[in-house]
């Protein structure tokens, strides 16, 4: 079964405007891990986007990640929010307006996965930090 080492764990935060580490101090942890085999499954197999180019030493890597980057989001055009997961081991911070459209996503690409149970778990656990999130209107870090 296709996997990658790898997870991003689920945090909510309040905005307040201040830099991003001063409102890690009072992240509230959701202990919801969305790991590399839900990830793998999601994306490679039920998405069906690519997998990254073998990197070579002689390569810029900042152009390697970005091309790599560009051919994931090419390959989800109808999921830009989903798409923004295309590195497991990035950092990401979604809005409440970006929540709403990551939960409609993960909605609609959940009937695609119902016979692929670790994307399917996947989903599932990024529907629950997406809606718990929206409940006490506070973002969602993606760590």
């Amino acid at each position: 079964m296709l996997w990658v080492s790898g997870e991003y764990s689920l945090w909510l935060i309040e905005n307040s405007g201040r830099p991003l580490n001063l409102y890690l101090r009072k992240a509230e942890n959701l202990k919801i891990r969305f790991d590399g085999l839900e990830w793998a499954q999601l994306f490679y197999v039920v998405l069906g986007c690519p997998t990254a180019d073998e990197y070579l030493p002689s390569e810029d890597i900042k152009v390697w990640q970005e091309r790599n980057e560009r051919k994931f989001r090419e390959a989800i055009p109808d999921f830009p929010m989903l798409a923004e997961l295309n590195d497991i081991y990035s950092k990401l911070l979604f809005n409440q307006n970006q929540i709403q459209e990551l939960k409609n996503e993960i909605l609609e690409v959940i009937p695609k996965a119902d016979k692929n149970e670790p994307a399917l778990q996947g989903l599932m656990k990024l529907k629950d930090g997406c809606e718990k999130a929206l409940e006490k209107g506070k973002f969602l870090y993606f760590n």
